[in-house]
C-alpha cells in the first residue's frame, strides 16, 4: 500500500477537532500569562521609599527589580500552563485507549460484530462510524466467501465437482478482488 503525501497544511480536515485543540492550547497559555502578569503586578505594586532619591539609592538599576520577578513570574506561568496541560492529554489518550482495548482485542478474536463506540464529549466522534462502517464492509466480505465455500463443499459432497469448482474459481475471484492479503 502507497502512502499518500501531505502536500500542504490543510486546516479543513477534522476542523472541529482542530478548533478544540487550538483553543484548550490557547486557554493554557493566556492563563500562563495571566498568572504571571498578577505575580508581576503585586511585586511592582510596592512602594519603594518616600522620595525619588531614596527608591535611587534602594534600587541601583531597574534590572535589579525587574529580573527576579519577571523569572518568579515566567516561571509561575509555565508552571500554571503546565498544570492546565497535563488534564489536555485525557481527552486524546482516552479515546486512543479505547480503541487500542475494546476494538484492537475483538478484531484479533476475529470478532467481526463488534461495535466500537467512544463515550459522548470524547473528541474523534466521527471515527466510531468510520471504524464501524469499514468492520460492516469486511464482515460482509467475510460472509460472502464464507457462503461461496459452503456452496463449494455441498456441491462436491454431492458429487457436482463441475458446480464445485466453478463456485471455487468465483470464490478466487472474489478474494482476488475484493480482499488484499
Amino acid at each position: 500500500m502507497e502512502r499518500e503525501r501531505r502536500r500542504r497544511l490543510n486546516l479543513r480536515i477534522k476542523r472541529d477537532l482542530q478548533v478544540w485543540i487550538l483553543k484548550r492550547t490557547v486557554f493554557s497559555m493566556v492563563a500562563g500569562m495571566i498568572i504571571g502578569f498578577i505575580i508581576l503586578y503585586f511585586f511592582s505594586h510596592r512602594e519603594l521609599g518616600e522620595t525619588y532619591w531614596q527608591a535611587h539609592i534602594t534600587i541601583k538599576r531597574v534590572s535589579d527589580l525587574l529580573v527576579p520577578v519577571m523569572v518568579a513570574a515566567g516561571l509561575a506561568g509555565f508552571l500554571g500552563s503546565l498544570v492546565l496541560l497535563v488534564f489536555f492529554p485525557q481527552k486524546i489518550a482516552g479515546p486512543i485507549y479505547r480503541l487500542e482495548r475494546d476494538f484492537c482485542n475483538h478484531l484479533k478474536e476475529g470478532d467481526l460484530t463488534f461495535r466500537f463506540s467512544l463515550r459522548r464529549d470524547d473528541p474523534f466522534q466521527t471515527l466510531p462510524q468510520a471504524i464501524n462502517e469499514a468492520v460492516g464492509t469486511l464482515r460482509e466480505r467475510v460472509r460472502e466467501v464464507a457462503r461461496r465455500a459452503d456452496a463449494a463443499r455441498r456441491a462436491l459432497e454431492e458429487g457436482r465437482s463441475e458446480e464445485a469448482l466453478r463456485e471455487l474459481r468465483g470464490l478466487e475471484e472474489f478474494m482476488r478482488t475484493h480482499l488484499k492479503f
